[in-house]
């Protein structure tokens, strides 16, 4: 399997969920738009993580579903 289809945000699911919104079924995404809009994405999901990480953190949270009193925020 390629390295790519093992990763949670792959090309297709990128497109895919691009491609859902198009008004215009007959709009096309570039392979290297793609790209753009996936690493972007990835890097937009590690700081949403990295972040709710330090809110806890700070709250001191223990984990589960306990303290319910914040939400993250994006």
């Amino acid at each position: 399997m390629p390295a790519e289809e093992q990763q949670p945000l792959s090309t297709q699911l990128i497109q895919r969920l691009l491609t859902e919104n198009f008004e215009d079924k007959k709009t096309r995404i570039s392979q290297p738009a793609l790209s753009v809009v996936r690493e972007y994405t990835k890097i937009f999901v590690r700081e949403a993580i990295w972040r709710a990480a330090a809110i806890r953190k700070e709250e001191g949270g223990e984990g589960g579903l306990k303290n319910m009193s914040a939400f993250l925020e994006v």
